[in-house]
Order: C-alpha cells, then structure tokens, then sequence
C-alpha cells in the first residue's frame, strides 16, 4: 500500500495537476467520496508537494506569478524568494553593494553593514574606515577638560570671593 501511495505521488508530481474547469464545484459526495480539489502541501492529495491556486500547482515560496499568495505576482527584476520578491539588484547598476534587499552605498562607515554585509556595530560604536570603533565604557566628558575638572583655577569653587584674590575677600594662603 505504501508502494503503491509513493508511486502514485510520483506520477501526479511528473504529471502536473489535473486540468479540471469544474474542481471548485465538485464535491466529495459527486466523486464516490474521494475531494478532487487540491490540497495543501505534505498532503496525498493533487498537489501533494506544492500549493493550490485556482486550477494549479504552485510553490508560494519560490512561484513569480504566485508569490507568498495566489496571484501576488513579483515586478520584473524581482525573484520569489522564502514567499517574499526580492530586488535582485537593489542598486539598479549603480555603485554600493547588494546587502540582501538593501544597496549600501559605503561599507567603510554604514553600522548597520560595516566592512561587510550585515555586521552590526553595537551600542554607542560607529564604522570608521570598515571597523566598528567606540562604545567604551570610560568617563565621558563634555567640556573638553580632564574628568572631575570644572575648567576653574586650582583652589577656585566658581564662586566669587573663594578664588583666593584678597581683593575679593579672599585668603591668599
């Protein structure tokens, strides 16, 4: 029996699916118990490795005509890729590099693609020259003084008469 199912499959898969106008009105009841419509794929029905669209066998994963969904047919210069049309050249010709769906334009300073498709710089880095360089954890200062600087003289709390001057009211030792 199980011989005779694999034999079976094997002759509706080299056959293609039957050209049948009236599949969508016919019933199990009118075909002796037996549905002539198709059925999903992995089942033992007519389309017992692709997908049914209408009258037809498809692959929604790999089908231009029939991508993802019946009908959902991809533009020109787009391939059926995992059920999704793919611009194969993103770029149209021009210059950057072809990083899965994405054109990237610069490789040496892109964090999302940097040095090489799809290498992610981390928090706080960025791609200098194809590296991705930062995100360090050291102090990190704004005023462009030393860390714990106030940018004040030695001794000095920004406030007037704490700057040591006598004639501010000051102590000069």
């Amino acid at each position: 029996m199980v011989y005779t199912r694999a034999a079976f499959a094997l002759a509706l898969l080299l056959a293609g699916c039957p050209d049948n106008e009236n599949q969508g009105s016919e019933t199990e009841a009118s075909s002796g118990g037996q549905s002539t419509l198709p059925t999903s794929a992995g089942s033992e029905g007519p389309c017992p490795m692709g997908d049914p669209c209408g009258n037809e066998c498809v692959f929604l994963g790999s089908d231009e005509n029939n991508c993802g969904a019946c009908g959902n047919a991809c533009p020109q210069g787009f391939e059926c890729i995992a059920a999704v049309c793919t611009d194969l050249d993103p770029c149209n010709g021009g210059p950057g590099t072809v990083c899965g769906p994405e054109c990237v334009q610069d490789l040496d300073s892109n964090p999302n693609h940097c040095g090489e498709c799809f290498n992610d710089c981390g928090d706080g880095e960025v791609c200098s020259n194809g590296d991705c360089m930062g995100g360090g954890d050291g102090p990190e200062t704004t005023t462009g003084e030393p860390p714990g600087s106030t940018g004040e003289p030695p001794g000095s709390t920004g406030e007037p008469g704490s700057t040591g001057d006598p004639t501010t009211g000051g102590s000069t030792t």
